[in-house]
């Protein structure tokens, strides 16, 4: 009885045939004709036999497995498995890139099912921003002395208005990572009037109205990285990046610092790839301005001054709305706009190889 147990549990698993090929009594009394040929017995699983009877012809313990049917590989390939293998060798390979070294860790990231963007590429783009910003110090230099900081009664609205035209170099260091650098040429507008207390050499201190509208350019070129991640066609990233500007008619550079978070869903746009976000972004720009005021002033003891002015941005942050739509598999459009305390506008078209 426990033999037959053990043959009923473990035989199908290890290949064993059907029980209609087990003989008359597998299936019952009665339910083999007189006319059909005995059947086959089957051969046994194991043969191991324990006698401890000394002399009696039956075994104390009797188990049988036949070797042959245990589901060892074959060493002669099935025919599914060369029509598999005839297939793949049919199938055009992936061509080879100078560049396929990146991203780090590339082949675990598409064997997990991952599709990942060219490696690098380069794009052009153009930043239209329009925003407030505040005045932090005033200092004004008098009868040609050093400037020192004067009191600020009151400051119109500051407008600043900026433009840059970039070229962008990136590189996918890891799937989720994109380093890239900056380099473009950056213009600058602001326009504001400040109500200010100044004590001129040997006279009374007097209230004036200091007019100041500056012009300024210059080359910018700056570094920065992306961190990507993404469940089904939803993708969230993280970007920041540092700039300078180099102004001609400053001492220092101008610094800004960006930093900005997305979320949004990709897929087919007009049947090509495309993808939609919204997000915030993060701008930290300060600025110190130095001009020499004009010598026709209605106040003169500002003829000729020098004046320092440290300007930063009145509200850092505003919201983020753009798309991409890819015109082919190396070409990329990109449209972002801005809105809040601060207004901007973002073209870029980029190639990926």
């Amino acid at each position: 009885m426990s033999a037959a147990y053990l043959m009923l549990i473990i035989g199908p698993a290890l290949g064993q045939t059907d029980s209609s090929n087990l003989g008359p009594a597998a299936e019952g009394a009665g339910s083999a004709s007189n006319l059909d040929p005995p059947a086959e017995e089957e051969k046994p699983f194991i043969d191991v036999d324990i006698d401890t009877n000394f002399g009696d012809e039956t075994p104390f313990f009797d188990v049988d497995i036949n070797m042959s049917r245990l589901p060892f590989p074959s060493r002669e390939p099935s025919r599914k498995r060369q029509a598999e293998e005839e297939e793949e060798a049919k199938r055009p390979k992936p061509e080879e890139r100078w560049n396929d070294f990146l991203p780090l860790f590339r082949k675990q990231a598409v064997e997990k099912g991952y599709e990942l963007p060219f490696p690098m590429g380069i794009s052009s783009s153009l930043m239209i921003i329009d925003q407030d910003i505040q005045v932090s110090d005033l200092r004004v230099g008098l009868s040609g002395g050093g400037p020192t900081s004067v009191k600020i009664l009151r400051e119109s609205a500051v407008d600043a208005n900026s433009k840059s035209a970039n070229m962008r170099f990136d590189a996918w260091v890891l799937p989720f990572l994109n380093i890239y650098g900056l380099l473009g040429y950056t213009w600058a507008t602001s326009d504001i009037v400040l109500t200010a207390e100044i004590d001129p050499p040997l006279t009374p201190s007097e209230i004036v109205e200091i007019p100041i509208e500056a012009k300024v350019d210059g080359p910018t070129w700056g570094l920065g990285g992306s961190l990507v991640g993404g469940y089904s066609h939803f993708f969230g990233m993280v970007d920041v990046n540092y700039t300078w500007t180099d102004i001609s008619a400053f001492d220092n550079y101008v610094t800004k610092l960006v930093a900005s978070a997305r979320a949004g869903i990709q897929g087919k746009v007009w049947r090509r790839n495309g993808a939609l976000w919204v997000g915030t972004m993060y701008l930290n720009n300060e600025a110190t301005i130095q001009i020499t005021l004009p010598s026709n002033l209605p106040a003169p003891s500002l003829n000729g001054a020098l004046i320092e002015i440290d300007q930063e941005s009145k509200d850092n942050f505003n919201f983020i709305f753009g798309g991409a739509l890819n015109l082919t598999r190396h070409i990329q459009l990109t449209v972002e706009g801005g809105v809040g305390e601060r207004d901007q506008f973002l073209v870029s078209l980029g190639c990926r190889f």
